[in-house]
């Protein structure tokens, strides 16, 4: 279970969904509070569920962007 949707990103002159926001609670993904599912990584949607590959590109909080990253030594 990835969250719920909130959002999505139609094309007006497609008429098509291009991407939908999924929100999702901290408890469960504390490092990301959103996802960005492309159309293309949707295999089925119905009323209860939505159904995507697992590539997705994770959304993470504005704050994880000022936090160092851990650097790795590199050989000589």
């Amino acid at each position: 279970w990835l969250g719920r949707i909130e959002r999505f990103t139609l094309d007006i002159q497609e008429q098509i969904v291009v991407e939908y926001t999924v929100a999702q609670f901290p408890y469960i993904h504390p490092f990301a509070h959103e996802l960005v599912v492309p159309r293309s990584a949707v295999i089925t949607i119905t009323t209860e569920k939505m159904v995507v590959e697992d590539s997705l590109a994770r959304v993470v909080k504005p704050s994880m962007l000022t936090q160092s990253l851990p650097t790795t030594p590199t050989a000589e």
